[in-house]
């Protein structure tokens, strides 16, 4: 986690190895792959974790923000929404709660920082919830 301005940590050989692990104990056939890329970098995260899509200012610009935890199927969905909102679609995913949604701004440095590894270390927390009842089961 960096700490203002500083985005250098956010490209950790540490953390790259880690991630590499996880694929192969996930994908015990993938052992053997070759990762070719990498990459890192801060991340769209609102404060309470919660998605965060619209219009910045007029109907020009559109943002996405939080697919925090979700990954792949909360961007898909972000981006069917985007995609909803630059055609002006009036649908369901233009109609819930988190799009033009007021987001709770992040407080300055070094609140900022102490925020963000308070929620980090809840999430190490609920991962070692979730392996300790999965290893119980």
């Amino acid at each position: 986690m960096s700490y203002g301005e500083d985005m250098d940590r956010d490209l950790n050989p540490e953390i790259f190895a880690e991630l590499k692990g996880d694929v192969r104990e996930l994908f015990p056939a993938l052992k053997d792959v070759r990762f070719t890329h990498e990459w890192g970098g801060p991340v769209s995260v609102p404060l309470d974790m919660a998605p965060a899509i619209g219009y910045a200012g007029d109907k020009n610009v559109v943002y996405s923000l939080g697919a925090v935890g979700h990954g792949v199927s909360m961007t898909h969905l972000n981006g069917r929404t985007v995609a909803d909102l630059i055609l002006e679609r009036k649908t369901d995913l233009t109609d819930v709660f988190f799009v033009n949604r007021r987001m709770i701004p992040w407080p300055p440095e070094p609140m900022r920082y102490l925020a963000g590894k308070a929620i980090l270390g809840y999430m190490h927390w609920e991962d070692r919830q979730y392996d300790a009842q999965k290893g119980g089961a």
